[in-house]
């Protein structure tokens, strides 16, 4: 039986961050929007690659020993909108990401939910998938 570590392991990252405090764990956030950063890629989206689920800050002092900062640099990204009933939307959402022919920079992805995301309402968030800016 193949299981996907992805559909397991996620789930269980978004489960400890909400069970310890969520966005007001954070000191120094800009705002309650949450975000699932993907970085961190061995290779493509089917090789090993690390979350970190956060929000943006105004800097990294004063974070607790077992938080981390990243610095997400500037850079071109495609935007995908996740709608429709969660979590079914977001797993849709990013094969729909993984089907579309993107040249694809494998550095730095993210899911943004917004402050006010209510997984039972159906609201909507993005996903923004970093890659290659071909204008010079």
């Amino acid at each position: 039986m193949f299981v996907n570590r992805a559909e397991v392991e996620i789930p269980q990252l978004w489960q400890q961050f909400f069970q310890n405090g969520g966005a007001e764990q954070i000191p120094n956030r800009v705002s309650d929007a949450v975000i699932a950063l993907y970085t961190d890629y061995e290779g493509d989206y089917t090789d090993p690659y690390t979350i970190i689920i956060g929000c943006e800050v105004s800097n990294s002092e004063n974070l607790p020993q077992e938080l981390v900062c990243r610095e997400i640099p500037a850079a071109t990204y495609a935007v995908f909108e996740i709608a429709g009933q969660f979590p079914d939307s977001v797993k849709k959402t990013w094969e729909k990401v993984w089907s579309t022919p993107l040249n694809r920079t494998y550095t730095t992805d993210m899911e943004v939910y917004p402050a006010d995301f209510d997984p039972v309402s159906n609201s909507k968030a993005e996903i923004y998938i970093g890659i290659v800016n071909t204008v010079d």
